[in-house]
C-alpha cells in the first residue's frame, strides 16, 4: 500500500482511479488495474487448447482472480441486492445462467459444462453484476469503460488491415487476418458492431469527452466493411433499418405495428417467387465483389458455407429432439453433434471426429438459438430467447418513457448494438466469447440502470 501513490501517478494519463468509482475497491491499486488489464488486453487474448478444453490467456486468469477478489461484495453490499432483482432482464439473465448450472450433472461431457458455465457465470459477475452492484455513473464515466476496449481493438483492426494489404484486400483472405486474437472475420466484425452503437450515442452528444467519436466511427464502420462477412453485413442493414423506424414512428406506435404486419403479410405473399429464386441461386462466397458476397448468402443449394450451416442446424433439431428438457450440456454441442449427421447432408467441410481441427470446420452450431436449444433443451433455448427480447423490449422502453434526451439515446445505442449481435446470432454463435460476452454484459447492465434512472425520475416528477 506505501507504494500506491507512485503507481497512480504512474497510470494517471490513461486511467485515473478516482474518476472510476464503479470499479470495486478503488483504492487498492492491483484491483482497479485488475479492471484495467482486463479490459485492455481483451482484444489480444488468444486460446490455449487443452484437449478438449481451451483456456483464453490473458483473460480467463485476471477474470478468476477478480472474481475472487471481488466475492465478499456479495455480502457487503446485500443491501442493493433486492433492488438490483426488480430488474426484469437481470431476473432472466440469472435465471438462464441458473439453467445452464443445473444442466451440468446430466451433461454428456459434465467437465466442459462445468468449464463452460463458470466462464459464462464468470462473465455476467465481472461485467454485469458487479457494475449494478457498485453503480454506473452516467453518462460521464460511460465513455473510459468501452474506450478501455476499444482503442487496443483498434489497434488490433489496423494490424488486420496491414495484413489483409499483402492480399490486396482479397475477400477470400479477410477470414485470417485478425489471426490469431480473432480466429475469424465474423467474430472481428460483431465485436465492432457492438462497440459501433456507443459511438454513434458520441457522435449525437458532440461534446466532453466524446470528440474523438467521428474518426472511431469511421474505423469501426471501415472495418465492418473490409471483414467481408456476410452475417455482420445483413445485421448491421437490417438492425439500422429497425432502430431508424422505431425513431420514426416513435409517436406513432399503432402504424408501425401496421407496417410490421403489412410487411410480413407481403412477404408471405411472395414466398413462392422468393424461394424458386433462391434455388436457382448458384453465388458463392468469397469468390466475387461485395455484392456477390452479399448475394451468396441465399445460395443454399451450392455454397458450402450455407450448406454446412443447415447440416448444423438439422443436428442440433435432432439433438433436441432425443434430449427435449435437459439438452447435451453447455459447450458440449462441438463434441455431441457428431452422430447426428446424415451422409446426404454433410459437406466437403463437415467433420466426423472430434477435434482440433482447421480453422473453418468443427465448431458449434452456428446459431446460438439453435445451440442453446441442443445444449440446454426447450427450456434453456426459451431462456435465451426470453433475454433477447426482454433485452430489447428494456431498450426500447427507455427509449419511450426515459425524460433526458441523453438516456433516450444512449438506449436506442445500445439497443442497436445488441440488435446487430441478436441477428448475427441466427448464423453464428459467439456469445461464449469473452471479447463479445464483455460488450452484450455491459450492454444489458447500462440499460438496467437507464431504466431505473427513468423511473426515479418519473417518480420525482
Amino acid at each position: 500500500m506505501a507504494n500506491y501513490p507512485y503507481f497512480r501517478n504512474l497510470m494517471k494519463p490513461i486511467f485515473d482511479f478516482r474518476r472510476f468509482p464503479y470499479l470495486p475497491f478503488p483504492s487498492v491499486p492491483w484491483i482497479a488495474g485488475g479492471y484495467l488489464l482486463l479490459l485492455l488486453s481483451l482484444p489480444f487474448a488468444v486460446d490455449l487448447p487443452q484437449g478438449s478444453l481451451a483456456l483464453e490467456v490473458p483473460s480467463e486468469p485476471l477474470q478468476i482472480l477478480l472474481v475472487g477478489r471481488r466475492l465478499p461484495l456479495l455480502c457487503q453490499w446485500r443491501h442493493h441486492h433486492a433492488t438490483l432483482w426488480k430488474a426484469p432482464l437481470l431476473r432472466i439473465s440469472g435465471l438462464w445462467l441458473l439453467w445452464m448450472l443445473l444442466t451440468i450433472p446430466g451433461s454428456s461431457a459434465p467437465l466442459v459444462s462445468a468449464k463452460y458455465g463458470l466462464v459464462a457465470l464468470t462473465h455476467w459477475y465481472l461485467f454485469a453484476y458487479l457494475p449494478l452492484l457498485i453503480g454506473w455513473q452516467l453518462p460521464q464515466l460511460l465513455p473510459r469503460w468501452f474506450n478501455l476496449y476499444t482503442f487496443p481493438l483498434l489497434l488490433l483492426l489496423l494490424y488486420a488491415w496491414s495484413v489483409h494489404a499483402q492480399y490486396d484486400f482479397r475477400i477470400d483472405a479477410s477470414v485470417l487476418v485478425a489471426r490469431p486474437f480473432f480466429f475469424d472475420h465474423a467474430l472481428l466484425s460483431t465485436a465492432l458492431l457492438l462497440v459501433l452503437g456507443p459511438y454513434l450515442y458520441a457522435l449525437h452528444r458532440r461534446r466532453g469527452r466524446w470528440h474523438y467519436a467521428y474518426p472511431v466511427v469511421l474505423l469501426l464502420l471501415l472495418g465492418v466493411y473490409l471483414s467481408y462477412s456476410r452475417a455482420a453485413w445483413i445485421s448491421a442493414l437490417l438492425a439500422l433499418g429497425l432502430t431508424g423506424t422505431l425513431v420514426l414512428f416513435r409517436h406513432y406506435f399503432r402504424w408501425m405495428l401496421g407496417l410490421t404486419g403489412l410487411g410480413l403479410l407481403g412477404l408471405a405473399l411472395l414466398l413462392p417467387s422468393l424461394w424458386a429464386g433462391i434455388l436457382q441461386n448458384r453465388v458463392e462466397s468469397k469468390k466475387g465483389n461485395w455484392w456477390q458476397q452479399m448475394a451468396s448468402v441465399a445460395n443454399v443449394t451450392t455454397d458450402v458455407s450455407n450448406l454446412e450451416r443447415l447440416n448444423r442446424y438439422r443436428c442440433a433439431w435432432r439433438m433436441v429432439g432425443d434430449r427435449p428438457w435437459r439438452g447435451f450440456g453447455a459447450g458440449t454441442y462441438a463434441l455431441a453433434y457428431l452422430p447426428y449427421q446424415k451422409p446426404e447432408e454433410m459437406t466437403r467441410i463437415s467433420v466426423t471426429e472430434v477435434g482440433p481441427h482447421p480453422p473453418g470446420r468443427g465448431g458449434g452450431a452456428h446459431s446460438e438459438y439453435f445451440q442453446a436449444l441442443a445444449e440446454l433443451g426447450w427450456p434453456g433455448g426459451l431462456l435465451f430467447l426470453a433475454l433477447v427480447l426482454t433485452s430489447l423490449f428494456t431498450a426500447g422502453r427507455v427509449y419511450w418513457s426515459a425524460a433526458r434526451d441523453s438516456h433516450r439515446y444512449l438506449a436506442l445505442a445500445l439497443g442497436f448494438g445488441l440488435l446487430t449481435f441478436f441477428i448475427h446470432a441466427l448464423f453464428n454463435n459467439f456469445f461464449h466469447h469473452s471479447k463479445i460476452a464483455m460488450l452484450i454484459w455491459s450492454s444489458m447492465a447500462i440499460l438496467i440502470q437507464l431504466e431505473r434512472e427513468a423511473a426515479d425520475d418519473r417518480t420525482i416528477a
